[in-house]
């Protein structure tokens, strides 16, 4: 049987059963400065966004040095397909419930169908890039 359980109170107990141990941080210390745990997760998260920026900037500018659109578009759509169907597979458990709530239950097969549904497009696509690169058709 599935819990009903909303996605904002996994989280919490999600974070509340996270503890960061550094020997040179004392979060005891923190909450008498008022620094509050979520701010903690944030400062986390927003580092780990800003590394992870660094590491794909270099390789976009590489992709657009290099004339390669073709592949710049299949990785945003892809990025795209995927965050839609995240969104549309927590759309129920993020929306108020009235009583009738409506329950994806193959939730793993969607998500499934929609990667492979990115993969073949993506093998169609550079076989065709391919293809025509072999023939020099332009």
């Amino acid at each position: 049987m599935i819990n009903n359980i909303r996605v904002d109170e996994m989280m919490m107990k999600f974070y509340s059963n996270m503890h960061f141990i550094f020997p040179w941080l004392d979060i005891d210390k923190l909450k008498i400065l008022g620094i509050e745990q979520s701010w903690l997760y944030y400062i986390i998260f927003s580092s780990l966004f800003i590394i992870c920026y660094l590491f794909v900037h270099p390789l976009i500018a590489i992709l657009v040095a290099r004339h390669t659109v073709k592949l710049l578009t299949y990785l945003m759509s892809s990025l795209l397909m995927i965050v839609s169907c995240l969104l549309l597979l927590q759309l129920p458990n993020l929306l108020p419930t009235t009583g009738d709530q409506l329950q994806i239950s193959n939730s793993s097969l969607i998500f499934k169908s929609v990667l492979l549904a990115i993969g073949t497009l993506g093998m169609v696509i550079a076989g065709i890039y391919y293809t025509k690169h072999l023939f020099n058709v332009k």
